[in-house]
């Protein structure tokens, strides 16, 4: 597929990369598909993970597990075959500008961060923006259960 030349560079990483980072117990294992972020996103995401933390408790985890059993219990006959189909989420957002980050909170206990970005094209010196986004996952987010020796 051939990318339009508008769209090509916000598709093509430049200064992307995959910088480790880690706040408190937690971790970003980069996905290995993901080209990274810009590298002037790096605080950003650091900022993010760090508001994010206090919330990540095992509660949140049991909540999201718990919407799964609420709809189960509730269901009947034919609804049973359905209810894994249907899959509700816990997805906390954070969007500064066109850029935008959500943080994906399964039934499993898997936590995905992915970013999404609305493509702005500037013609004539004005930006406008298209009908496209870009998002991809970034990596999941863990929690480090081995002890911190320094």
């Amino acid at each position: 597929m051939e990318i339009p030349r508008f769209a090509a560079e916000h598709v093509i990483p430049r200064d992307y990369g995959k910088p480790a980072i880690s706040i408190g117990n937690y971790y970003l294992k980069w996905d290995d598909a993901s080209h990274g972020i810009a590298q002037k996103e790096v605080p950003e995401l650091k900022g993010l993970i760090s508001d994010l933390v206090p919330h990540l408790s095992s509660t949140i985890y049991e909540a999201a597990k718990e919407i799964h059993v609420a709809i189960e219990e509730n269901a009947k006959g034919a609804e049973v075959r359905h209810i894994h189909a249907f899959s509700p989420e816990l997805l906390l957002t954070h969007r500064r500008g066109d850029i935008t980050y959500t943080l994906q909170m399964k039934r499993d206990g898997t936590t995905l961060l992915r970013r999404s970005e609305a493509v702005v094209v500037v013609d004539d010196g004005t930006k406008k923006k298209t009908l496209l986004d870009v998002s991809w996952v970034i990596g999941e987010l863990l929690f480090n259960r081995q002890p911190d020796y320094r």
